[in-house]
């Protein structure tokens, strides 16, 4: 009894004989094969137009999905720079609190901000600015474990005492360190999925170099 024929034996001397089925019209109409979406058997032609269609269906969707995810981080850019653009108007560390404020909820949607920093006599605060004193900057130490810029969620305390004008219960934040020198200050808002953290820390680190030219 001859020996039998491997399917990867047949598949090799297929890929070594393109033309083999040209001549064979007649046998390419007997081959069935299970259609790649209902299952059933079909032609082998309406096999090849099935997976043509079903490979053309996954290409338009990743590319749908690609172009809704570039448009999207156009638009996340165009507000940051909106938004620096508006910082850098600002005349005052109030004013600078000020626009923020205004600003992130605006363009991200953050209904509550705070920008804590230290304490000067020549440039009293206005909320949502806000004077940090030791206790305050510990407790915002302490908070942030992974890093100067941190997603985390407050208590309702210490929303009360860190984020005022925050919903009455735990809020979820954003919050990072200023560094302002000697001292630090705290920027933090409501979390809001228009805005993540590389994009959170890039308005604060605009916002530090912008208070420490004003307070020195």
């Amino acid at each position: 009894m001859p020996d039998m024929l491997t399917a990867a034996q047949v598949a090799a001397w297929l890929e070594t004989h393109p033309d083999f089925f040209e001549t064979r019209e007649a046998l390419l109409d007997q081959l069935d094969l299970p259609h790649p979406v209902h299952g059933h058997a079909v032609p082998i032609r309406e096999y090849q137009l099935a997976r043509l269609q079903q490979r053309e269906q996954q290409s338009s969707a990743g590319l749908s999905s690609f172009c809704v995810g570039t448009r999207q981080d156009q638009g996340r850019q165009q507000r940051l720079r909106m938004l620096v653009l508006t910082l850098l108007e600002a005349e005052s560390p109030d004013a600078l609190g000020q626009q923020l404020a205004m600003h992130l909820a605006e363009l991200f949607n953050s209904e509550a901000t705070a920008l804590w920093r230290p304490h000067c006599s020549s440039a009293p605060c206005y909320p949502p600015s806000h004077a940090a004193n030791l206790v305050i900057s510990q407790r915002f130490r302490s908070l942030l474990t992974d890093g100067p810029v941190q997603r985390l969620t407050l208590t309702t305390q210490q929303a009360r005492l860190l984020l005022p004008g925050a919903p009455e219960g735990p809020a979820r934040v954003l919050l990072m360190s200023l560094p302002l020198g000697a001292e630090d200050g705290w920027l933090l808002c409501l979390d809001t999925d228009r805005l993540d953290r590389s994009g959170f820390g890039f308005i604060g680190d605009i916002t530090a170099r912008l208070l420490t030219r004003m307070l020195s």
